[in-house]
Parts: C-alpha cells; structure tokens; sequence
C-alpha cells in the first residue's frame, strides 16, 4: 500500500500545475577540514543533527580536498561533530541556518593526545558565502514577538526596512489581498512562494496565514536568478511538526467602544452622528505540530478564523438595524512529513483559506442589493526530497 501511495505522490508531483521554487525551504552545510599545519583531512566524518532533522543524524566524509556538504538540510539550529582517527574530534555548536542559507563551516583538527573533544565557540557568526542579494530574515522568534496584526504578507512586509506598501493599522485590512509593495523605487513585479509554491505572481492574489510561518525571507534587490520578477520576493516556510509536540493559541478583539469617532458639533448639527465604525471584529487561531511515529512521521495542523463587521453609514435592514459590510476568513492548514528511508522524504502540505465577504453596500444602495462575494483558495503541493550517492 505505501509503495502504490507513493508512487501515486511521484505522478502528482511531476503532473501538477502550481510550480516550484527550485530554491524550495532548504538550506546547506559545507566547508573544509584541515590540520594544524593547514594540511587537508580526507576521509574525516561529520556528522549533524538537530530537532529539525527528521533522522537522529545526517553524515557526510571528506573527499580528497578536506570538503565536506550536507544538503538539503531543513532550516533550524544546528549541531555538527568531525572525527577521524589520530585527532582530536572537533564539535560546533548553535548553528543557525536560514531559507536558502548555505553556512559555510571551516575547521582545525589537532592531533589525539589524550580522549577529549575539542568544542569551538566564540568564533564569528556563520555568514552566507554564496549569497549575493539584500534580503531580511524573519525567523520564528522574530514573527512570535512583533507588534503587527499577524495579517500574512501585509504584517511581514512591515517588518522589512526599505519596502513601502498599504498602512495597516489594527487588523482594518483583513481582506487586502494585494499589499502592492515597493523596494527602491520598484512595485507591482512582486513574486511570493509558500513553501516552495509559487503561490503569487502580479496579477494573483494571495491570502496566507501569518501564524502558520516558522520563517520569512523578504528579498529587496539583486534577487536570485530563479526568481522570474525583479520586485520585492517573499519566500515563506511552513512550520513543521517534531518529535516534541508543540502548540500555540491566540484569541484577540475590538467592538465600537474601542473605537473614537471624529464627529463634531458641525457635522450633527447636519444630522451625521457616526461613520462607518466598526461594530465587532475578532480572530481566534490555533495550531498543534507533533509526531506520529517519532522520527518517522510527523504532522502539523493550524486553523484561523476572523471576522469584522462594519456599519455603513445611512444604511439600514429591513428591520432598522444598520446595514453592515461584513468580511470572515477561515484558513485551515494541514503538513505531514514521512521519512521513508534516511535519504528519502515525503512531504504534503494543503493550506486552504475560504473568505466570504457582504460588500457593495451604501447609502444609495438598498440592503436587498448589497453584494456577496466567497474568495477561495488553495495552496497545495507532493514533494519527495531524495539524495543520491554521498
């Protein structure tokens, strides 16, 4: 049954129309191992792990020139180990690897005295060697504590220095669907993937949730050659679940006493007595990510719904009541993760938002005429990882 599952998963892949970034969610380890003297060390084992790695480990050995690469690794904080025999083994620690990150990670290896192992620390942060763009980096601790409304691409693209687009202020944009953003001087070429899902061009739109992301990479200029748009790029990872369960919550609101109103004495002396203020809104989200079968198959699963109501002014119900325009969005997202064999992993990710809207409402418009409108859409990819070889 699994062997039919996964090649119905393969076909899938190969025959599907949403296209994938080649840079994909990944990241790399590489680098060159030598003596005390400068001298390479082939045939050197390195070994890394981390709560990211769906395996206990990953290893790789030194080929001829001391150089070493591990790829394709998932983004997260990682750990590696080198020995050979006659040395000294040498331990790295808290290595941090981002969206598309290749960390570059030389070491010195000084001959066995004694059994000890020799950790390195306080040595200058890991950089990007290959890289050549200028991009920000929001990683989950970073979208955990900002001050934004969570409203998916619009909150991230604040967080970027150098990128304008639309002002959003306390979740007033629900349904915004194109933030147009510019970066030096550049707009409307935007390119976003989800995932490695290219799930915006210039003319789509995008609607994603902002609590599902485990990283962000906002993109301003010199963009990679993949990337078929010279705007600002927008590459989004989905978290992942773990061995270890993990869970998050949130429930947030505003009704008409939060909210002011800028009607003075001259404006009800002419009989206006409120704008179109705001009658509720809320949003409620949760997610849980865990195992199924520890390092074997995980999950993650998050649902969101939000909803924000508005009076229109001189608009009524049939009833009296004001009439209102009325915008609800609910987004499900669902993540399995199946490591069939060490070198071989299955990935399905379905994330699915449903967004109906009472719009086209005001007071030249009768109630029985407003418009209704269901934006619906879906981001969904098979992906198998497989490495070959060493």
């Amino acid at each position: 049954m699994f062997r039919r599952s996964a090649c119905v998963a393969v076909v899938a892949v190969f025959f599907s129309a949403v296209p994938v970034s080649g840079q994909g969610t990944t990241a790399s380890l590489i680098g060159q191992v030598t003596d005390q003297s400068g001298a390479v060390l082939p045939g050197v084992t390195v070994t890394a792990s981390s709560p990211a790695l769906q395996v206990p480990e990953v290893t790789d050995v030194t080929n001829e020139r001391g150089e070493y690469r591990l790829a394709p690794l998932p983004i997260g904080v990682y750990g590696l180990v080198f020995e050979l025999g006659g040395f000294q083994p040498a331990r790295r620690q808290d290595i941090r690897l981002t969206v598309g990150f290749t960390a570059r990670v030389d070491v010195q290896m000084g001959l066995s005295a004694v059994a000890e192992t020799v950790t390195v620390s306080g040595e200058a942060p890991v950089v990007d060697v290959t890289a050549t763009s200028g991009s920000t980096q929001l990683t989950n601790e970073i979208l955990e504590l900002s001050a934004t409304p969570r409203n998916g691409v619009l909150s991230v693209l604040t967080l970027a220095p150098g990128v304008r687009t639309f002002l959003e202020v306390g979740g007033g944009s629900m349904m915004l669907e194109n933030p147009n953003p510019r970066a030096h001087g550049v707009g409307g070429s935007q390119w976003y993937t989800l995932d490695g899902i290219a799930a915006r061009t210039t003319n789509q739109s995008v609607s994603w949730d902002f609590q599902t992301f485990d990283e962000v990479r906002i993109q301003t200029l010199a963009g990679d050659a993949e990337q078929p748009t010279r705007g600002v790029q927008i590459t989004a990872v989905v978290k992942s679940g773990g061995n270890d369960f993990h869970g998050s919550g949130l429930w947030s609101g505003a009704s008409k006493r939060l909210e002011s109103t800028n009607v003075d004495a001259a404006l009800e002396a002419i009989g206006i007595t409120s704008g179109d203020r705001l009658d509720a809104q809320y949003d409620v989200t949760g997610d849980l990510g865990g195992r199924l079968i520890r390092d074997k198959l995980w999950f993650y699963s998050a649902a969101r719904q939000r909803r924000a109501a508005y009076d229109v002014l001189n608009s009524f119900q049939p009833d009296g009541s004001p009439g209102q325009l009325i915008n609800k969005q609910r987004i499900f997202t669902n993540k399995i993760s199946y490591q069939a064999t060490r070198s071989n992993r299955f990935i399905f990710l379905h994330m699915w938002e449903n967004g109906p809207e009472q719009k086209g409402l005001n007071e030249f418009i009768a109630y029985e005429a407003r418009e209704f409108k269901n934006n619906g859409r879906t981001n969904t990819k098979n992906e198998w990882e497989g490495v070959r070889g060493n």
